[in-house]
């Protein structure tokens, strides 16, 4: 991976990422009346101004109603200014009914929904990876007859004497039926030599041995190895979907990304997943990440690495932009909430200075991200060329 790979998967991903979520709010208020102001490409500096007092702001167009189409200095994402805080304007959102404001910003948060669908629909057509799942030693045991013998995390079990674990596409059956044959079978053979086919490795330049082990016996005369398993990828298959399994499968994606962002605070404080995996990251991260994705889709001649992180990226947007965060649209949405709860509106300095301050938190945390990326290793994303055999 190459630091322009990065740097151009980056820019495009992010860029049109934020584009369609900026887009759904300028669509929908333009529909509703609201006059758009300016629909920037790129962020500016002093976004409070008009385009032509701002320094490094081009604006190519503007249409008949005086929205301004403009071209700006940082060339990440974009902007759409509707009027949000100013009252003075009878054309700008703020003087909209309540429906007309919250439909406009809960649009954004929409189109990246769609636009996820979307990509998740044309990934699933485009060919996606059906998992084919084996038993994996996850931790041998120090001492063990395990440890004794060589077997190594990360090793795949393969059989035992004449009893052949086969891996399935069916995670559920590994973890019900051929985990629980191999522990049963363990168990009824202490002290016994049992004869087991490993494979070591993924991929073309996978070994494959046998080796002999005694179980040991535990207190209750159970033979014990003394390793850790669980169901692991061995394989990947390449699926064609049709439309309709597409449609299914994009369906079937969001639901799983909604529902896994959900659990993972709970997760890491249950201990479950590890905060390394479940932290932040910010735009240095996601360029590392769609710059890996990038060079996998060249290497593998599949476009599944690259759309589906791009489905997965639109998805967090999404969630990330409906949470209650000042400066946020979920934040903005809260307002409107309380203004229908108080019967009047919170008065728009009051607001405008809690938006701020939140931005100014937001940016705090922006640059904090920014130096984890830089200075932590990001989680090894998964190398789907070395299952595509």
């Amino acid at each position: 991976m190459t630091i322009l790979t990065s740097f151009f998967s980056f820019l495009i991903v992010f860029s049109a990422m934020v584009f369609v979520h900026e887009f759904g709010h300028y669509i929908v208020g333009k529909l509703a009346g609201v006059r758009v102001r300016e629909f920037g490409f790129g962020l500016p500096l002093g976004a409070e101004k008009p385009p032509s007092e701002r320094p490094l702001t081009w604006m190519f167009w503007k249409d008949k109603s005086g929205t301004a189409y403009t071209w700006n200095l940082i060339p990440f994402g974009g902007f759409v200014n509707l009027g949000e805080n100013d009252p003075n304007d009878p054309t700008s959102l703020a003087n909209f009914p309540k429906r007309v404001r919250l439909a406009t910003l809960l649009a954004g948060p929409l189109m990246n929904v769609v636009a996820a669908f979307v990509i998740f629909v044309a990934t699933a057509m485009l060919g996606y990876p059906q998992v084919i799942w084996g038993i994996g030693i996850g931790e041998v045991v120090e001492g063990s007859p395990a440890a004794a013998i060589g077997l190594q995390a990360n090793d795949i079990i393969l059989g035992i004497n004449d009893l052949s674990f086969t891996p399935s596409e069916d995670v559920d059956y590994v973890y019900n039926t051929l985990i629980k044959q191999m522990v049963d079978y363990t168990a009824e053979n202490p002290g016994r030599t049992l004869t087991v086919q490993v494979q070591r490795g993924i991929g073309q330049d996978a070994q494959q041995f046998e080796i002999e082990i005694v179980p040991q016996p535990d207190q209750e005369g159970k033979g014990k190895m003394g390793v850790l398993i669980s169901p692991v990828p061995v394989r990947v298959r390449r699926v064609h979907a049709s439309l309709w399994e597409g449609i299914q499968y994009g369906v079937a994606e969001i639901v799983y990304v909604v529902r896994t962002t959900i659990s993972l605070p709970v997760q890491v404080i249950q201990g479950l997943v590890s905060p390394a995996v479940a932290r932040p990251v910010g735009p240095v991260g996601i360029a590392r990440m769609t710059g890996d994705a990038t060079q996998q889709s060249i290497d593998t001649g599949w476009a599944f690495p690259i759309l589906n992180l791009a489905g997965l990226l639109n998805v967090a947007i999404a969630i990330t932009n409906l949470l209650p965060i000042p400066a946020l649209d979920g934040g903005r949405i809260v307002f409107i909430l309380l203004e229908a709860i108080r019967g009047k509106p919170v008065p728009p300095e009051k607001e405008g200075l809690v938006h701020g301050i939140g931005l100014m938190v937001l940016l705090l945390l922006f640059v904090l991200i920014t130096v984890q990326d830089i200075f932590m290793k990001m989680p090894e994303m998964f190398n789907w060329a070395d299952y595509l055999y």
